[in-house]
């Protein structure tokens, strides 16, 4: 059996053994230098994490067969929408050690639906993690980071460097970098520049302005 490291809705037990029969339940612990990002399409996103020096994340360890990492495999869209890596926990005894996650596949942020959200919130209160890590990152989602980040998606999507949309969309130098970093808010520019970057990205509105379907 091989150790697999749950963050997201296979915290909440039952969900996640009905999912593996077979696992067994080995510790709580922390996975340091990531952060919870919800990422997908808006009003249906799913937990990722991504690596961020200096934070941590609450994760359960289980030991799993062959047969629930088979089962786990299909529920993830394994390795269409998440593909697995190794990662070192240290456990609640201060013991390190390694397993397998599944990480998603690079999206855009994005808002969950109601009910994967109270499926994670169930999984953090029986588990005795704090849900406000939850909460921080749907707070993310407010941010001109995250929609800097979105913009940053669907520029690498359609194969542009920073410099080359720049030229397409007759901005000045640095223009593109200010907004992908959220320097430079892109829900405050003018209509022309959003509308120019929507022709050259042809992205949808919702995935870039990160309409929260809970409003």
């Amino acid at each position: 059996m091989n150790y697999y490291i749950a963050y997201g809705s296979n915290l909440y037990s039952e969900q996640f053994y009905h999912r593996c029969p077979d696992a067994e339940f080995v510790s709580s612990g922390v996975l340091r230098d990531y952060i919870l990002a919800f990422c997908g399409s808006n009003g249906n996103a799913f937990l990722t994490v991504k690596k961020q020096s200096g934070c941590s994340v609450p994760v359960a360890v289980y030991r799993i067969s062959p047969r629930d990492e088979r089962s786990l495999d299909r529920y993830e869209g394994y390795p269409n929408f998440y593909i697995k890596t190794q990662a070192v926990v240290e456990i609640d005894t201060g013991k390190k050690l390694k397993g397998m996650m599944y990480v998603m596949k690079e999206q855009p942020h994005a808002y969950p639906s109601e009910s994967y959200f109270h499926t994670c919130s169930m999984g953090y209160q029986e588990l005795g993690f704090p849900v406000d890590v939850l909460e921080k990152a749907i707070s993310y989602l407010e941010t001109s980071s995250a929609v800097g980040h979105n913009l940053q998606f669907y520029r690498k999507r359609v194969g542009y460097s920073q410099s080359k949309l720049e030229r397409l969309c007759g901005f000045s130098k640095g223009k593109i970098c200010k907004l992908e970093t959220g320097e430079r808010d892109l829900r405050r520019v003018s209509a022309d520049v959003y509308i120019t970057l929507k022709r050259n990205l042809r992205f949808d509105d919702s995935y870039i302005f990160l309409e929260n379907p809970r409003n």
